[in-house]
């Protein structure tokens, strides 16, 4: 599997797992992801600010009028970002 970095102690979810055909609740974990950063910046520097969750699928093709909690992006719309 690929290298990823320890933020604070913390493995964030890795995206391997998807490539790999494994499933671990993708969006869920995009969406607790996101709100373990958000705290852990407000608990570093006092900021409050919302961090939005993303989940990159590279090669799928999505539809850019979707909406909901978690923005999917495949490789060609998350260099937007």
């Amino acid at each position: 599997m690929g290298e990823y970095q320890r933020l604070g102690g913390h493995e964030p979810w890795h995206a391997t797992c998807l490539a790999l055909g494994e499933s671990r609740d993708e969006l869920g974990q995009a969406v607790a992801e996101a709100g373990w950063l958000q705290r852990w910046i407000h608990q570093h520097t006092q900021i409050d600010l919302t961090v939005k969750p993303v989940l990159a699928v590279p090669g799928w093709y999505v539809d850019p009028k979707a909406s909901g909690p978690v923005a999917v992006e495949n490789e060609k719309r998350a260099v937007g970002l």
